[in-house]
């Protein structure tokens, strides 16, 4: 199933053009949780720390001596530049994402690239800016090179491939909602606080959704493939 439904570059291209964007909120607690620090008078203490346990591979993760977080810098091409990295052992990896150190966009730069084709949407504040990791962290040899990534989806309990998400990191400079309706159906739903947050992207029979509230049925796992 991972080859094929989460083949790492099948992910990059659907997560790139139809949606490009990350954000780190919790996951099931025995494989890793995000968790936040958060001083709304201290800009260092919004960091997160990602932890993965517990990582499903179908490749051997042998290999792999490090995992890396990308800033996201040019999304058509899969270009940035690493803004964590961490030891990969015990079959997982922690890593501290820090809240400075990186260049942030003007919003309607996430609405343009991340939003297209959702639906005209509704930005509570026009003036807030944002920062997107790369939807898989690099897996790395010992030689420095990229040989493989780790990335966070799930179905649901059922396994109904219909019901399908993953997630995403977008640290924003204060708090924004971003909504759009389709009907009486809110395809995109994120209220984002200052600080890294988590975007979880998905789909159900109503259509594709956006949303900072991590659905009810969803069971993520983190899984390993190569490139």
């Amino acid at each position: 199933m991972f080859k094929n439904k989460f083949n790492l570059r099948n992910v990059v291209a659907t997560a790139i053009c139809l949606a490009v964007s990350m954000m780190f909120t919790a996951c099931d607690p025995k494989d890793g949780d995000p968790t936040t620090d958060e001083n709304p008078t201290d800009e260092n203490s919004f960091v997160i720390e990602v932890e993965a346990k517990n990582v499903i591979a179908e490749e051997n993760t042998n290999n792999v001596a490090s995992v890396k977080a990308f800033i996201m810098t040019d999304y058509i091409h899969e270009e940035g530049y690493v803004l964590s990295s961490a030891k990969f052992e015990n079959g997982g990896f922690k890593l501290t994402i820090p809240s400075t150190g990186f260049n942030l966009e003007p919003i309607f730069n996430f609405v343009g690239l991340v939003l297209d084709g959702f639906g005209e949407p509704i930005i509570s504040n026009t003036e807030a800016k944002f920062a997107i990791l790369r939807c898989w962290m690099g897996g790395y040899n010992a030689a420095g090179e990229e040989i493989g990534g780790f990335s966070a989806w799930g179905i649901n309990d059922n396994n109904d491939e219909d019901f399908y998400m993953i997630w995403y990191y977008v640290y924003l400079d204060r708090d924004c909602t971003v909504k759009v309706f389709e009907g009486d159906y809110k395809r995109v739903d994120c209220s984002f606080k200052k600080g890294w947050n988590v975007l979880y992207y998905g789909g159900i029979e109503e259509g594709d959704f956006y949303s900072t509230t991590k659905p009810s049925w969803a069971n993520l796992k983190w899984y390993y493939g190569e490139y």
